[in-house]
């Protein structure tokens, strides 16, 4: 690979990485939001299947609202340059 490729492959996935910062929690607060959502679906049926399915993918949006909160971090953490 020439060097002027590695160079932009590298520009490419620096940029990925601040998008990803800046995007991250967001779509961990829209993924709450959703769980929140699920949390009052839940107390309004009158079906416990229903309702524990509810809650259940309550659980499963709290816990991508999770991994991307943590890659918002790990993105500080390792300090990756997000400006000149």
């Amino acid at each position: 690979m020439a060097e002027a490729d590695m160079i932009e492959t590298e520009i490419k996935r620096l940029l990925a990485e601040e998008v990803a910062a800046v995007e991250a929690p967001a779509r961990a607060k829209k993924l709450r939001d959703r769980a929140e959502e699920c949390r009052a679906l839940a107390q309004i049926v009158t079906s416990a299947p229903n309702a524990a399915s509810y809650l259940n993918l309550a659980q499963i949006y709290d816990g991508l609202a999770e991994q991307q909160e943590q890659l918002a971090r790990d993105i500080v953490k390792f300090n990756i340059k997000t400006s000149g």
